[in-house]
């Protein structure tokens, strides 16, 4: 590895909230906490409509006047996972904030984000036969065949990249021999002192 970088001891999960906000839970038996794969698009409609937590205000005067809370809203939660333009994330977060985005609005562009989304998985799951299922289950050998497009390296020993003496016994020599010679160069008066001790 030419530049190596320390491994993360630890790696930073985000996941997506239920329909009722932070407290709530995603399950299979409450049909009402998450957007399912195979939900229909009036599901999706009624789901964020009905039961999603929203950041919004008490009523539309209080809203227009302190704005919403778009980290606790869960439209907009979803937002940030599904829309991929981040652009238009922060302008959502910014006309929230300052109320000229009511709830219902956030929501709808949540509703049209998650309908499209599901919409699209729902196509190409509609595409994988029981034939395809069986392919990509079945056991096979993996067979290694190496690279097929090799690119050869020009590499030279770091020695000579560094311009050090060659030594005629040796040829190049270690990285521990190459160290001290390297330390000859730079430091050549305390390796004398050295050697003359």
């Amino acid at each position: 590895m030419k530049n190596p970088s320390p491994k993360p001891a630890l790696i930073h999960s985000k996941f997506l909230t239920a329909l009722q906000g932070a407290g709530g839970k995603m399950s299979a038996s409450d049909a009402t906490s998450a957007i399912f794969m195979n939900d229909k698009p009036k599901e999706i409609q009624k789901k964020i409509n009905k039961y999603a937590f929203s950041g919004g205000r008490a009523t539309v005067e209080e809203h227009r006047e302190l704005g919403g809370m778009p980290d606790v809203d869960v439209s907009f939660q979803y937002l940030t996972y599904f829309l991929e333009d981040d652009d238009e994330i922060e302008r959502i977060r910014a006309a929230y904030e300052s109320g000229e985005m009511l709830t219902g609005e956030m929501k709808k562009k949540c509703i049209d984000v998650m309908q499209e989304y599901v919409a699209g998985f729902q196509e190409r799951r509609a595409k994988v036969t029981d034939e395809v299922l069986k392919a990509y289950m079945t056991p096979r050998r993996l067979i290694w065949r190496g690279n097929p497009n090799p690119v050869k390296q020009d590499v030279e020993p770091p020695a000579k990249r560094l311009g050090l003496p060659k030594r005629p016994s040796y040829g190049y020599r270690g990285m521990s021999d190459m160290g001290a010679q390297i330390a000859e160069m730079v430091y050549p008066t305390k390796m004398d002192k050295v050697g003359e001790e």
